[in-house]
């Protein structure tokens, strides 16, 4: 996440990374609109098929039991009253159609939001997120950055993150 401590001094001009990564820059100083000192685009896509890609991470909830109870929970947080109250805060991005785009305070979310109401959306997880802890947001995090960041061969960076994939 060191990457992009150079936009807030003009030192970095473009980097990809997750629409949490706005707050990041927000904390540095960085004002977080689409005519401010950092926003976010979408970079065109390079699959026919695919026009709209979204890649992202997510929660899920499941309930052990159908008690009244235990299905007036799951009603409440499936609903778009949950869901509004819950996008007026940071870094949350909610894929129930009931939430209005005007419901997001935070621009990036409602960019992403948006994309991902697209009707022509195809959504994916981020494969980090599917991939074990240590993995994920471990050893594959650090060997790409020594790929892209240091040098390191692709063929050592896949080598590394093989390696330390958990046993069992």
């Amino acid at each position: 996440q060191d990457a992009g401590k150079g936009i807030p001094t003009g030192k970095c001009m473009m980097l990809q990374q997750a629409s949490f990564y706005g707050n990041i820059l927000a904390d540095a100083g960085a004002t977080i609109k689409e005519d401010g000192d950092a926003f976010a685009f979408y970079l065109p896509a390079t699959n026919s098929k695919v026009t709209v890609p979204v890649v992202g991470g997510g929660e899920f909830t499941a309930a052990f039991a159908s008690r009244p109870e235990v299905v007036a929970v799951q009603t409440y947080l499936s609903s778009a009253t949950f869901a509004t109250s819950r996008v007026q805060y940071d870094n949350w991005v909610s894929a129930n159609s009931g939430v209005p785009l005007a419901a997001y305070k935070n621009p990036i979310d409602r960019l992403a939001a948006q994309y991902l109401a697209d009707p022509k959306s195809t959504f994916g997880f981020d494969a980090s997120d599917l991939m074990p802890a240590a993995v994920g947001a471990g050893s594959e995090w650090k060997e790409f950055t020594a790929w892209f960041g240091e040098g390191k061969s692709i063929a050592e960076v896949v080598k590394a993150i093989d390696a330390s994939w958990p046993k069992s």
